[in-house]
């Protein structure tokens, strides 16, 4: 209960004798009780203190009436424990609390700082029964960093072996004016009975490290002292190994006490750190939501356009397909028609030569048959005639001459006969022959003419058929070149025309693409500056509120020190 209260119990005698104290006494200012003990109480108070102290004392050293002790309450300083004997001592503000009482078999010092006061046999009497026993407290609670009188060697250190399940097992004799535990209190009892609750889960990440490589350095952590207080330590530290199994056996540990000063800037460091970490990767966090955002929007507005340029430039290209298809399909019936044109044309052309070729021959032929007909009626006729003409005229000579003789008549008349038969076979041959030449020659004439005239009507059907088809062809070409000429218009205005689409399509696309860009850059450089205002806005007053609560918390505890002061 007294080390928590940082305080110790003490037993003086009324002349000043320490005849007890309490372990905790080390913790607290730096003396060992065996250092104490047959001590007087003046040797430990300043020089200013001791006619004070004697008053308190020597105002009981009178009393035979147990009933008559009272309370004591009083405000000393007491002088811390020092190594080198010739510094001047340090003191430290305490409070006595206790009261006189009577006890037997009170051990009495040789020598004491109240002889002179007092007559020697009345002061044996008393001294053997009025105690005073008091508690001592702190007024100002502070770190123990003192060294005992024993150690050779001022330091700030000290050196321990801890089990792999970190109980204590050895603890070097520099701890105790550090920690204020001797050795055997704290030996088999485990290393986290001694860390504060909040340094637990650093402490454990450090022992799973050093488990791992063998070696290490632990974090800064709070340790208890056994007045109760917190002291901040820091510990390096290995396994040692058995040297012929080489299995881990134990420990060895260095702990170094730190500052408390040193602890807070680094607590602050490490806060400003993670407050710095947090605040940028908040800003990195906004920053890459932003940019994914924008991403995302610019990836959506470019889909689009190229979406929308895409089933443009689609309807664009089909409509053109559907229109050169139609062109074509239109150039190809056209050519069609006048390829069946042309050759109706020239097969109805060669027809008609053909018939006229074939009338012509055809007449040339009755012609020819009738003439010949002719020819040969009227040789019959001519035959005929004259044979009657003979017979008749031989009839009427013969009947003239009486038939003058019948011989005569007949020979004459068959000389006559036979010269008629002969002239009238030469006669009709010559006729014949005339005839056949003239018919030959009415025939070649005709057939000359006819053919005159069929080469002429067929030179003019030719030339007709010639100057139609030249016209025709013309009138074709013509209208083939003027049809070309309109369609190479129509297809150049349709280009043109496409191109013109095309362009103010391209164009209308590019200057909405540029214009939707514009818009989202412009955009996302506004939202961006707004959220770097905001970020830089957010981390400067993040930083003033943490400047300002740590000057706050600096001037409060300056000012608690000040009032505990």
């Amino acid at each position: 209960m007294l080390e928590a209260l940082d305080g110790f119990l003490i037993a003086l005698t009324t002349d000043g004798n320490i005849v007890y104290v309490s372990d905790s006494v080390s913790s607290l200012i730096g003396h060992l009780p065996s250092d104490m003990v047959d001590q007087n109480i003046l040797n430990f108070l300043p020089e200013r203190e001791h006619a004070e102290v004697y008053k308190l004392l020597s105002s009981h050293t009178l009393m035979t009436d147990p009933i008559a002790a009272d309370f004591l309450d009083v405000l000393l300083s007491l002088s811390q424990g020092s190594i080198d004997p010739k510094e001047p001592p340090t003191y430290e503000y305490v409070k006595f609390v206790g009261d006189f009482k009577f006890h037997n078999n009170v051990p009495t010092s040789s020598c004491n700082g109240f002889e002179l006061a007092f007559p020697r046999t009345l002061q044996s009497t008393l001294e053997e029964q009025v105690c005073l026993v008091a508690t001592v407290r702190l007024v100002t609670p502070q770190f123990l960093k003192q060294d005992l009188c024993n150690v050779e060697d001022p330091c700030d250190e000290f050196t321990s072996r801890h089990s792999l399940e970190w109980k204590f097992l050895f603890l070097d004799h520099r701890a105790s004016p550090i920690i204020g535990y001797l050795p055997f209190e704290v030996l088999g009892t485990s290393g986290y009975d001694y860390y504060h609750v909040d340094d637990l889960e650093l402490i454990a990440e450090c022992h799973k490290q050093l488990m791992q490589f063998g070696k290490g350095k632990s974090c800064y952590y709070r340790f208890l002292t056994k007045g109760q207080q917190w002291i901040w330590l820091q510990t390096h530290y290995y396994i040692t190994y058995h040297q012929w199994n080489s299995k881990p056996e134990f420990i060895v540990c260095t702990h170094t006490v730190v500052s408390y000063l040193l602890c807070s800037a680094l607590l602050y460091s490490t806060l400003l750190y993670s407050t710095l970490l947090y605040s940028t990767l908040l800003y990195s966090t906004l920053l890459y939501s932003t940019l994914l955002y924008t991403t995302l929007l610019y990836s959506t507005l470019l889909y689009s356009t190229l979406l929308c340029s895409a089933l443009l430039y689609s309807t664009l290209l089909y409509t053109t397909l559907l229109y050169s298809t139609l062109l074509y399909t239109t150039l190809l019936y056209s050519t069609l028609l006048y390829s069946t044109l042309l050759y109706t044309t020239l097969l109805y052309s060669t027809l008609h030569y053909s018939t006229l070729l074939y009338s012509t021959l055809h007449c040339s032929a009755l012609l020819y048959s009738t003439l010949h007909y002719s020819t040969l009626l009227y040789s019959t006729l001519h035959y005929s005639t004259l044979l009657y003409t003979t017979l008749l005229y031989s009839t009427l000579h013969y009947s003239t001459l009486h038939y003058s003789t019948l011989l005569y008549t007949t020979v004459l008349y068959s000389t006559l006969l036979y010269t008629t038969l002969l002239y009238s076979t030469l006669l009709y041959t010559t006729l014949h022959y005339t005839t056949l030449h003239y018919s030959t020659l009415l025939y070649s004439t005709l057939l000359y003419t006819t053919l005159l005239y069929s080469t002429l009507l067929y030179t003019t059907l030719l030339y007709s058929t010639l100057l139609y088809s030249t016209l025709h062809y013309s009138t074709l070409l013509y209208t083939t070149l003027l049809y070309s000429t309109l369609l190479y218009s129509t297809l150049h205005y349709t280009t043109l025309l496409y191109s013109t689409l095309h362009y103010s399509t391209l164009h209308y696309s590019t200057l909405l693409y540029s214009t939707l860009l514009y818009t989202t850059l412009h955009y996302s450089t506004l939202h961006y500056s707004t959220l770097f205002y905001s970020t830089l806005l957010y981390s400067t007053l993040l930083y003033s509120t943490l400047l300002y609560s740590l000057s706050l918390c600096s001037l409060l505890r300056w000012l608690l020190l000040m009032q505990l002061c």
